[in-house]
């Protein structure tokens, strides 16, 4: 159940990674 836990969380920061990306260029 962690497992998907982290799994959830690790996207949620790629996908705040992109967004800042994104906004950059």
């Amino acid at each position: 159940d962690s497992y998907v836990m982290s799994e959830t969380k690790l996207e949620e920061l790629l996908e705040d990674e992109h967004q800042k990306l994104s906004f950059c260029i």
